[in-house]
């Protein structure tokens, strides 16, 4: 193993168990939202979740969304990808 290789897994194992731990700090971080007190457990649901018209922007300029319409019936799944 040459002197660069063993560097860079240095360097790679210490950037690693960097992130390892900012990820458990982020997963220990206590949530803002809080359950009601005496709120009704769901046991299960079953539906289908709809979108009519749903438009979208960061600011009035630039449109992210305009006009959406889709459903996603029980069981389903909808995977929407935007660079």
């Amino acid at each position: 193993m040459t002197v660069r290789r063993l560097g860079f897994m240095a360097n790679l194992f210490s950037r690693s168990i960097s992130a390892g731990q900012c990820i458990l700090e982020i997963l220990d971080t206590e949530s803002a939202v809080q359950e009601k007190y005496n709120a009704i457990e769901l046991k299960s649901l079953e539906g289908r979740v709809s979108f009519d018209n749903v438009s979208f922007s960061y600011d009035s300029t630039a449109p992210v969304l305009k006009n959406i319409n889709f459903s996603v019936q029980p069981g389903g799944w909808w995977l929407w990808w935007g660079v």
